[in-house]
């Protein structure tokens, strides 16, 4: 009975019925509580009208599974019912005063989970194309209709979301969820949508994502010739209402918006920086340019002590290692700490690919904790030559006090450096730094006067 009412198959429930099956107490509670789970209100009426004998706890919770799922066609039926909806009286009200907006404004209900959004961004017939090509994706009831209705608002037409599908979207399983999942429009406000539109058609799923700001910022923002749009400064102009304190720091407010950081660890970062001074670092200020390890153009180096990208690497790289990330204490003790950095490996276009937390440990030991890389763009062929470069300049150099590299073996950090450079029979231990770490094994690729295997 819970299955039929679950993939909502009237006919099923109505069969069993007659062929004896009692629709009473948590049997029928269950029921009406899965139907309204999937959007079934005729078999939540159909089990209503025919049971027997349901307690006032069943009744409860057959409200309270109502209340969760914000079924308010099926409290509506219930209230007219008799039944008394008691606290959640007021969300019904609250739903009842919105159809009525949505009413004056496109003459019809709002669809199952929209009634909070504004119905002028309603478009009827894009929504009812964008929504079945969802389904097919595996997408259904409030999820898929909030995604429809993002996209129907910001794309106005059939023909430009098949542009944007056509252009952005890649082979997959989900070819339209994946470029349309960052659309979040918002609820109030005089937004141009044609341009916001545009913009996206041009830039996708990066201006696209910025569309949830539109309320303050009606337009994209023009490019300098006037003649498009500008990615940089849309991204730019948002940043600035992505956070209470947004103007207090613009570049963070900006990196923070980007990578989807919340306003609690823009809060932590924001103090961080405004309580922290360029400091002298401790590790050594190495550079490697691209060409020795088959990336043009490209460079490894150490990030700067007051760069704010330290704060929030794992969220360039696709790690922990980020303020309000399992990894934070890396992230603030590798901008804080005199003893503590962060290299990065950058390609032509300035695109940081991977990084490694980099930090002083006891015996005059340099340690990278591990070798984080963005998906599969750093090999582990390319990571052994940025090591042997290294090496090579600790070995030349004698304006650092290092007597020891080593590299961790935890997180991304290559399997293969195992076999090509010996174990450390006792691995460095950091200074002052007691947090999170993935070095707990680990590899020498340098010493003093004599070279590891391998270099």
């Amino acid at each position: 009975l819970w299955n039929a009412a679950a993939g909502g198959f009237l006919p099923v429930v109505e069969y069993m019925h007659r062929e004896g099956v009692a629709l009473i107490g948590v049997t029928a509670r269950v029921a009406m509580e899965t139907a309204a789970k999937y959007y079934h209100l005729d078999i939540f009426k159909y089990v209503h009208r025919n049971c027997t004998d349901m307690t006032t706890d069943d009744w409860d919770g057959v409200l309270l599974r109502a209340v969760d799922y914000r079924r308010f066609d099926m409290m509506c039926y219930l209230e007219q019912s008799g039944l008394d909806l008691k606290d959640s009286k007021h969300l019904l009200d609250d739903y009842k005063s919105r159809c009525a907006i949505w009413q004056k404004t496109v003459r019809m209900d709002p669809p199952n989970g929209l009634y909070k959004y504004d119905p002028r961004l309603f478009k009827k017939a894009v929504f009812e194309f964008v929504l079945p090509m969802l389904q097919h994706e595996g997408y259904k009831g409030t999820q898929a209709h909030i995604m429809a209705f993002q996209t129907a608002g910001l794309f106005q037409s059939k023909d430009r979301v098949l542009q944007y599908l056509q252009k952005w979207g890649s082979a997959g399983k989900q070819p339209l969820h994946d470029v349309i999942c960052m659309i979040h429009l918002p609820t109030e406000g005089n937004a141009n949508m044609k341009d916001w539109g545009d913009a996206a058609l041009k830039f996708g799923p990066a201006m696209a994502r910025l569309a949830r700001f539109a309320n303050k910022v009606p337009s994209p923002i023009k490019s300098a010739d006037g003649k498009s749009w500008s990615l940089h400064a849309t991204r730019a102009e948002c940043a600035k209402f992505a956070f209470n304190r947004a103007a207090e720091h613009p570049a963070l407010a900006q990196l923070c918006m980007t990578h989807f950081v919340d306003e609690k660890n823009f809060e932590k970062a924001l103090t961080l920086v405004q309580h922290s001074t360029p400091l002298i670092k401790n590790i050594p200020d190495i550079v490697i340019d691209g060409a020795t390890f088959d990336m043009p153009s490209g460079r490894f180096y150490r990030l700067p002590s007051d760069d704010i990208r330290g704060l929030f690497l794992g969220e360039l790289t696709d790690c922990c290692q980020s303020i309000g990330a399992a990894g934070k204490d890396c992230a603030e003790y590798g901008y804080t700490s005199p003893d503590g950095g962060f290299y990065v490996l950058e390609n032509a276009k300035g695109e940081v690919l991977g990084q490694t937390f980099a930090w002083r440990g006891d015996n005059g030991g340099l340690c990278f904790d591990t070798l984080e890389t963005l998906g599969q763009r750093v090999s582990a062929d390319q990571w052994q030559k940025i090591l042997k470069c290294c090496a090579e300049e600790l070995d030349t150099r004698k304006d650092h006090t290092v007597q020891r590299l080593t590299v961790g073996l935890g997180g991304d950090t290559p399997k293969e450096l195992t076999s090509i450079f010996e174990a450390a029979v006792e691995g460095i231990s950091p200074l002052n730094y007691t947090g999170y770490s993935e070095s707990q094994q680990q590899v020498v690729v340098w010493q003093a006067k004599k070279q590891a295997q391998g270099i």
